[in-house]
């Protein structure tokens, strides 16, 4: 049961590795925590899908700003309503590509 608003809401952090099992976890407990899909893996798989150059291997650039792109709608939407939790956050890519 989802609370009556975002101010009763408990919110966790789901941490590890990449390939550590975050969203297999999350995916196994989806029924009862409300969560939204990772933007990074949307992203991926739109840009495979049409042929687009905004994965890591292609333009990093690009790829960061479609993430934090993505990622600002995905928070935007959380004012609309009871928010979900996300499982990861755009600052580990946008960190990520600064150390690259």
């Amino acid at each position: 049961m989802f609370p009556a608003s975002q101010s009763d809401m408990k919110r966790f952090i789901l941490t590890g590795a990449p390939g550590g099992g975050k969203t297999a976890i999350l995916s196994r407990i989806g029924d009862e925590i409300r969560t939204i899909a990772e933007p990074a893996r949307e992203i991926l798989a739109e840009q495979r899908a049409i042929g687009g150059r905004g994965t890591p291997e292609q333009d990093p650039d690009l790829f960061v700003q479609l993430l934090l792109e993505r990622s600002i709608q995905k928070h935007a939407a959380l004012s609309e309503g009871d928010g979900p939790n996300f499982t990861r956050s755009c600052s580990k890519a946008t960190a990520s590509q600064a150390t690259s």
